[in-house]
């Protein structure tokens, strides 16, 4: 899973995993993607390794959207997971990971 940003394709379905509209909007897009498109903008390459987690059988939605990366100009790595919800939900992991 690769995002836009990152040079990912908002086609293939393969590259995209559903979400809640609130979770997208700040926990996502606002959140842990913006923190990654600040370091490419800079010109910076980063690692970055997306996994989602479906604790639910009964939906197609992730209850975990794992993020792993690293800038690899600064040296800098966070581990920040997603815990989707209707309402929007919360980010866990490193420190410094976006709220």
């Amino acid at each position: 899973m690769q995002p836009k940003l990152g040079g990912g394709d908002g086609k293939d379905l393969r590259n995209l995993v559903p979400q809640y509209a609130r979770t997208n909007s700040p926990y996502i897009r606002d959140g842990v993607e913006n923190d990654i498109r600040v370091s490419l903008e800079a010109g910076h390459k980063v690692a970055l390794h997306i996994n989602p987690h479906y604790g639910n059988a009964n939906s197609g939605i992730p209850t975990q959207i794992e993020y792993n990366y690293r800038d690899l100009s600064t040296g800098v790595a966070k581990h920040c997971v997603i815990h989707p919800t209707t309402a929007g939900g919360s980010t866990t992991g490193s420190a410094s990971c976006p709220k």
